[in-house]
């Protein structure tokens, strides 16, 4: 399991993402606690639809390139986990 982890906005509005690389599932929060939670929620939720309907179109597919490409970058802010 692959995590990108960054902040994004502005001074004023600004909130953590959380992105998991393999599949595309997202959290973002206004805190790293709080998009963390949001993220293990997300998980949490998705391990349940496929328990209950069957892997077939509940897993979401790859994260976009934009989140694979922080990768490759590792700009500064950004955590890989």
């Amino acid at each position: 399991m692959t995590l990108v982890i960054f902040q994004e906005g502005t001074e004023d509005d600004k909130h953590f993402i959380v992105q998991y690389l393999e599949h595309d599932i997202v959290a973002q929060g206004r805190t790293l606690k709080e998009a963390l939670n949001g993220f293990a929620y997300q998980l949490t939720a998705t391990q349940l639809l496929k328990e209950e309907f069957g892997p077939k179109g509940t897993v979401p597919s790859k994260a976009p390139p934009y989140y694979w490409d922080l990768v490759g970058k590792k700009q500064e802010g950004v955590d890989i986990l």
